[in-house]
């Protein structure tokens, strides 16, 4: 990216599990985050889980299936999971039922619950996590700490073996933004609320749509105005400093 545009820093802009490979990446890259990442848009985002939700145990449990020495092992475990949702949904009378409570059990209550249906929020959009990746924020929600995945623990509701932790203190950062939804069972508030505590003055902003739940921040009728339009404008204001300061060295 960086040679595609010629320039030497560039803008993250993360959204649930992509957070947590942004922290990770930039907790463990510090040298190079400072010199080459000068901003942090991270929206919903799942870095530490606090509770077994019901989304976590299905997804826990497809995992679990799966060996860690298979070649599916990197791809994703809840695709069929969610293509069979999908399809069975597809009445409305079951879409606005039980559909929409099984929903609101993974992520949060939400009054825009038909945009799940109607963007194909549950079939292609969001790519779903490997099962690596669900195996590890398990392990963060065994421990209670933001680490590195180990493929010595086994299992989705034990294993005390000892991981790598990453310090949240170290990422090098100008600037970090967080936009959370209120009603996220997923990010929920506390979760937010540690991860806004290790940052400190790292954080620039944190952003609350009081009424959205987890995909709202992705999907949601108004997310438009409510979370793409300051996202934009954190883009457009840091490109517009990073030209002025180029200028300026000229």
């Amino acid at each position: 990216m960086m040679a595609k545009t010629g320039r030497n820093k560039v803008s993250l802009v993360s959204y649930s599990n992509g957070c947590f490979v942004s922290f990770a990446f930039l907790a463990s890259q510090s040298e190079f985050a400072l010199e080459h990442i000068d901003t942090l848009v991270a929206i919903a985002p799942a870095v530490y889980v606090n509770k077994f939700n019901l989304y976590l145990r299905l997804a826990a449990f497809l995992a679990d299936l799966i060996p860690s020495d298979s070649p599916v092992f990197e791809d994703n475990v809840d695709s069929a999971m969610r293509a069979l949702f999908a399809e069975n949904c597809r009445d409305k009378l079951k879409r606005y039922t039980a559909c929409k409570l099984f929903l609101d059990s993974l992520f949060g209550h939400s009054d825009a619950f038909q945009t799940f249906f109607e963007l194909n929020i549950l079939d292609h959009i969001i790519r779903p996590p490997s099962a690596k990746s669900v195996r590890q924020l398990i392990q963060v929600a065994d421990s209670g700490n933001f680490g590195k995945f180990n493929e010595r623990i086994e299992g989705h509701l034990g294993g005390t073996g000892k991981r790598a932790e990453y310090n949240l203190t170290e990422v090098n950062l100008p600037r970090v933004f967080l936009f959370s939804g209120g009603r996220d069972s997923i990010a929920d508030k506390e979760s937010v609320g540690r991860l806004v505590d290790e940052l400190g003055r790292k954080l620039v902003e944190h952003f609350k749509i009081e009424d959205y739940n987890h995909l709202d921040m992705l999907a949601g009728w108004d997310v438009g105005a409510k979370l793409n339009a300051p996202v934009l404008q954190i883009l457009d204001r840091r490109y517009l400093e990073s030209v002025g300061s180029e200028r300026v060295k000229e």
